[in-house]
């Protein structure tokens, strides 16, 4: 006992020093694993707390929205030219305005907003009727009836209505909204220019033509008044300025709705040529794009560049401001384009097509592709990637067959195959009797013992060429107890001839009980002679 004492205190030592390194390493590793857990615990705070999700949030720098006649409103990036979002939105005819990173759809009678945060459409809000049309800028949105002359402003967040409808006094052509917010209106009956700012109506300004068409360059409100050859600047308070418009009165003239700065450019579609207005000193040059009337878009500028579409061929149109060439580029089918430009570049969009463009002045142009046709199966992808789906492990429904619809043979199927079966007999059918066969008739003259009937023996007669054949009768006659039979028999002499065709006669005999007569024909018939004989 005092050994082992002595060997455990000479142990322990060793085990507590032991012990202690393991404790030691345990709370290291505790610490750590707590360290990381809070670390997890607050970045899924943050996250969850930001609202941050990387399908929602695309890079809407630079872009703008493109709608389709089919529905689709595309997001296009301005830089790539590649769509990176797609709305859908309801088959028809709509505009679509563009507000910041969203924008606004604006149908017949309704209206709907693009969520910029969620990438979606907000709910439908009913327009009304009297042709409505919304007019957006500055910051504030109005509702214009055209046929009844009445405004209603409204909130473009959400189109909630702001105060009542103002009325102007009649039928509403042209409008357009500054940056200020104020919207300016002409009224298609007397020509009179109404500024509306707010709620109320700003001032009434006369002496525009009732056709003339309103354009915003940079913060100017702009009128190309051609039957007073006439360019006017309208302010909000009122006030006019008019400069001299040098061009013939019968020109037809296509205006845009909004150009960026001075000087705006305009298509002349009775000489195919672009024309530089400058609000302040008229027309400042006509540069010619194309030979005779034309049918082209309204033009747009960047960088000094002008580009329009000659919509009877598709061709996109580059004018070079300072030398005056053009350059064209197939990009469009027949048909109308819509030229605006958003964020200094140049974007134009075949709303009954799935082709658009953008360029920034300097480079080429950025074709973008909105939407892929249903045959066409190549194009960059429009829609965004969906997750895909986990495969399950329930057993696949059996298919059903029709009764009566044929089916493949498989293994588990196989044709089957059908026996044929032997007819059935009919009932009351009789069975056929048991056949009997006559004895031979004796050839050698002997006299028959009985009077059973018999079948006469077969001869063979050789038929040739120029042969006579002669039979002669042979009687013989027998007695017996109960009756007398007389037989008579025929002997048949042929004579010789070269080998030919072989015949077989037979002869018939007749046999009675009482007296039985029996006669013997032999015939034979030749290609030249005939002769037959006979005897009693």
């Amino acid at each position: 006992m005092p050994a082992v004492r002595h060997n455990l205190a000479r142990r322990l030592p060793g085990v507590r020093r032991g012990m202690r390194r393991m404790t030691d390493a345990l709370r290291h590793h505790l610490g750590a694993v707590v360290v990381g857990g809070l670390v997890l615990v607050l970045v899924a705070m943050v996250s969850i707390g930001s609202g941050f999700h990387p399908k929602t949030a695309p890079t809407l720098d630079g872009g703008a929205w493109l709608g389709s006649a089919n529905g689709v409103v595309a997001h296009a990036n301005g830089s790539s030219g590649r769509v990176d979002w797609v709305v859908d939105a309801r088959p028809g005819l709509f505009d679509v305005i563009q507000q910041g990173p969203g924008g606004l759809i604006s149908a017949t009678q309704a209206a709907r907003t693009i969520d910029p945060s969620k990438m979606s459409l907000g709910p439908a809000k009913q327009l009304g009727s009297g042709q409505p049309e919304l007019a957006v800028g500055g910051g504030s949105a109005y509702i214009v009836y055209r046929s009844t002359g009445a405004i209603q402003p409204v909130d473009p967040t959400d189109l909630t209505l702001i105060g009542g409808a103002l009325q102007t006094g009649g039928p509403i052509g042209s409008t357009t909204v500054d940056p200020q917010g104020v919207l300016y209106a002409v009224l298609s009956g007397s020509g009179t220019v109404v500024t509306v700012s707010g709620d109320h109506v700003e001032a009434q300004i006369s002496g525009g033509s009732p056709t003339a068409t309103l354009t915003l360059v940079g913060s100017s409100v702009v009128e190309l008044d051609q039957r007073d050859r006439l360019v006017i600047t309208y302010r909000a308070d009122g006030s006019t300025s008019s400069a001299p418009l040098a061009l013939p009165t019968d020109a037809k003239l296509v205006v845009p709705d909004e150009v960026p700065a001075a000087p705006m450019w305009v298509a002349d579609n009775t000489d195919s040529s672009v024309v530089s207005v400058d609000p302040g000193h008229g027309v400042v040059r006509s540069i010619a794009v194309g030979a005779g009337a034309g049918s082209f878009s309204v033009p747009q500028a960047a960088a000094d560049h002008v580009y329009l579409v000659d919509q009877a061929k598709g061709d996109v149109l580059t004018v070079d401001e300072k030398s005056g060439t053009t350059a064209r580029q197939p990009v469009f089918t027949v048909g109308q384009v819509d030229l605006f430009v958003k964020d200094g570049l140049v974007w134009g969009n075949r709303f009954l097509g799935s082709t658009a463009f953008v360029t920034d002045g300097q480079g080429p142009l950025h074709i973008i592709v909105k939407y892929l046709p249903k045959k066409d199966k190549t194009g960059p992808v429009v829609r965004p990637v969906k997750r895909p789906v986990k495969p399950t492990l329930r057993r696949p429904a059996k298919r059903k067959v029709k009764r009566g619809v044929a089916r493949r043979p498989t293994k588990k199927h196989p044709v089957k195959k059908t026996k044929v079966k032997p007819p059935k007999k009919k009932k009351g059918a009789k069975k056929p009797g048991p056949t009997t066969t006559l004895p031979t008739c004796p050839t050698d003259g002997a006299s028959s013992s009985t009077t059973a009937p018999c079948q006469p023996a077969s001869t063979t007669t050789t038929t040739c060429p120029s042969t006579t054949t002669t039979t002669t009768p042979t009687k013989d006659s027998s007695t017996t107890s109960s009756s007398t039979t007389t037989t008579d028999q025929s002997t048949t002499t042929t004579v010789a001839a070269p080998p030919c065709d072989t015949t077989t006669t037979s002869t018939t005999s007749t046999t009675s009980t009482t007296t039985t007569s029996t006669t013997s024909t032999t015939s034979t018939t030749t290609p030249d002679t005939s002769t037959t004989s006979s005897q009693p």
